[in-house]
């Protein structure tokens, strides 16, 4: 993960993408998702990755002001040249674990996700090319392959005792006689159910699973809840194949505090976080 200086490591496979300004990735809307700070801490044992997103195209935000009936409504002065943004933290313990992984933990910020990251780190691996020797003393090049996946640790039955039920969500393949396939593509067809009562949290995989159940016979493929968890925030869960009517294990997430409030977009990685 870090080496010193002139061995190979993943620091400095990211650093020499980012010194390039190469580290980034734009997104379909035209976002740009880029390393903007990378920080190693020894003591801590700590490699941090600080991205922005910019959205070059996002309109002038506006804000509201209410003083009995009255409204007032300003709009934000952005200058030549700069773009909305956000920021998050991707923390990755430099001490490895048995099996020759490593804990990452990423700071949730809406619209930046573990996998708009990955293709940046990937990236930058993939080109990350070093020398190797086989058992027969042959020698060639190689690169590093990046492999993440989510430690489900949280049950939905657990996170029920402080939250609720929000919407389900359906998707399947769109089934459009009517479009004409060489001009137009019917994509996926999605369809959105309120859940009108609450469930119990003891019953809710019985109730769940049979509309998971008959969802799949009628074509759906994607079977994804909404759960409102404590403290505001929210998590979408989705129910394979195979799974209606069990337990589900998701990934957790934690609500954590830092000695001062944090700004939406930094330039620096915080090392209160």
């Amino acid at each position: 993960m870090v080496a010193a200086k002139g061995d190979y490591s993943v620091e400095d496979a990211l650093r020499t993408k980012w010194d390039k300004d190469e580290a980034a990735v734009n997104t379909a809307n035209g976002d740009i998702i880029e390393i903007i700070d990378i920080v190693h801490d020894k003591k801590l044992k700590t490699l941090t990755v600080l991205f922005h997103r910019a959205s070059p195209q996002a309109a002038d935000p506006d804000y509201r002001k209410k003083v009995g009936k009255k409204v007032s409504v300003r709009t934000a002065d952005r200058q030549v040249g700069e773009e909305q943004s956000v920021s998050c933290h991707l923390v990755i313990s430099t001490e490895k674990r048995s099996d020759g992984s490593y804990d990452v933990y990423l700071e949730e910020i809406p619209r930046i996700s573990i996998t708009l990251i990955n293709q940046i780190i990937a990236r930058a691996l993939n080109e990350y090319k070093y020398d190797f020797t086989d058992n027969k003393g042959k020698t060639g090049e190689t690169y590093t392959v990046l492999k993440s996946y989510g430690v489900k640790d949280e049950t939905v039955t657990n996170a029920l005792k402080g939250g609720n039920f929000g919407y389900i969500t359906l998707v399947r393949p769109a089934d459009a006689s009517f479009v004409d396939g060489s001009e137009f593509e019917a994509l996926s067809e999605r369809m959105r159910i309120r859940i009108k009562s609450e469930i119990d949290r003891k019953e809710w995989f019985k109730k769940i699973g049979k509309l998971a159940q008959g969802a799949r016979s009628k074509g759906w493929e994607d079977f994804q809840i909404d759960l409102n968890l404590e403290e505001g925030r929210k998590k979408t869960v989705k129910i394979e194949r195979g799974e209606e009517g069990k337990e589900i294990v998701f990934v957790r997430s934690e609500q954590i505090s830092v000695s001062k409030d944090m700004p939406v977009c930094s330039t620096k990685v915080r090392s209160d976080l």
